[in-house]
């Protein structure tokens, strides 16, 4: 450790008040901010994710949802594709499915129901939004 010259004046006024801090410091905690809305947004759509690489059907050749959603529609994928475009069509169509998914999503975030409906249904980019999470699933062929 090299020395140090510390002033009262200026920036480094605080460690010259505080000098004993430079040879223990501590730090206080710091809180991720994992209840933000924009953070349960992101959080909500891997979650998602996971609930449908969970329902997908096992006969189904193996692969990456991710890749379903953001790669072309090759041959090879055409299946799986065209299950998940099926399946978040009956996410809009049958209520019990959606049910199912909020109660995933409750308890895979850890949230509660107003922040619940929030991420579902309230703009921008909610879950539920067909113009925002569906349309990469729904506009392939």
């Amino acid at each position: 450790m090299g020395n140090r010259i510390l002033s009262d004046y200026g920036r480094d006024r605080f460690a010259y008040e505080s000098y004993d801090q430079l040879f223990s410091p501590t730090l206080s905690a710091r809180s991720l901010p994992v209840n933000n809305r924009y953070v349960l947004r992101m959080q909500g759509v891997f979650a998602l994710m996971d609930w449908l690489a969970r329902k997908m059907p096992r006969e189904l050749p193996v692969g990456s949802l991710w890749m379903d959603c953001a790669g072309p529609a090759g041959e090879r994928w055409k299946p799986r594709q065209h299950w998940l475009r099926e399946f978040l069509k009956s996410l809009i169509e049958f209520p019990e499915n959606r049910l199912e998914l909020e109660s995933y999503l409750r308890a895979a975030l850890r949230i509660d129901r107003d922040d619940l409906i929030a991420l579902m249904w309230e703009p921008p980019r909610s879950i539920h939004d067909e113009r925002d999470t569906y349309s990469t699933a729904t506009s392939r062929d």
